[in-house]
């Protein structure tokens, strides 16, 4: 398990700031289909970019009610819980109700606003890992991880009969299909050691969702 090592969120979310009139809808968590993943292009805390969130901003003129986003991954591989998973936040627009989103806590644009630089290892490593363990918790498959910018009309869009980006959250220099294979590789290591006999390839294929719909059953 060293390419895994154990991630425990930290809990922050009752000390962070939150907007003084509003508040987020709730949700059950048997709601949340997929878990979207951010850069927050800062390279901040989780205080002041909660302060950030909840006063005027792109998302708001009036403000967000708290902080956008659940969990928040630090460049040395921290990883702070900053949100109810049961809170409804502003991250992805029409998938809010059923998105959980984490965030990557780096700079990816440069100077002149060019997509240009990548999340430290640690941070990815972490990412990973955390990834893993949420999908574990709330029964999603691998393939329920995206990034902000696949989800449709976000980033690559059609205008005009011509392909064109709009959004490159999490950075493209973030692979998310390597990432959604190292997700698989964690989950299929974790059944492995619960009991299922499995090939650890990071395809989550017929037999890994056998195991993990048997896993799911048994807890």
């Amino acid at each position: 398990m060293k390419e895994y090592p154990e991630v425990k969120p930290v809990d922050i979310a009752a000390d962070l700031a939150v907007h003084g009139s509003k508040t987020y809808t709730l949700r059950k968590l048997s709601a949340i289909k997929r878990i979207v993943v951010h850069t927050t292009d800062w390279d901040t805390s989780p205080q002041r970019l909660a302060k950030y969130d909840i006063g005027p901003n792109h998302i708001s003129k009036t403000g967000c009610p708290a902080i956008t986003y659940h969990e928040i991954v630090m460049k040395d591989g921290v990883v702070y819980k900053t949100l109810p998973y049961e809170q409804v936040s502003w991250h992805v627009g029409p998938w809010n109700g059923s998105s959980l989103g984490v965030a990557l806590m780096f700079r990816v644009s440069d100077d002149k606003g060019k997509d240009s630089y990548a999340p430290d290892l640690n941070q990815l490593k972490a990412l990973q890992t955390r990834l893993g363990q949420l999908c574990m918790d709330l029964g999603l498959t691998p393939d329920c991880v995206v990034g902000h910018r696949e989800l449709k009309g976000t980033g690559w869009f059609m205008f005009k009969g011509s392909r064109r980006l709009r959004k490159t959250c999490p950075g493209l220099q973030v692979d998310l299909d390597q990432l959604r294979t190292n997700v698989a590789l964690y989950m299929q290591i974790m059944l492995k050691t619960l009991g299922w006999e499995l090939e650890l390839d990071g395809v989550f294929g017929p037999k890994s969702r056998a195991a993990f719909a048997a896993y799911l059953r048994r807890r």
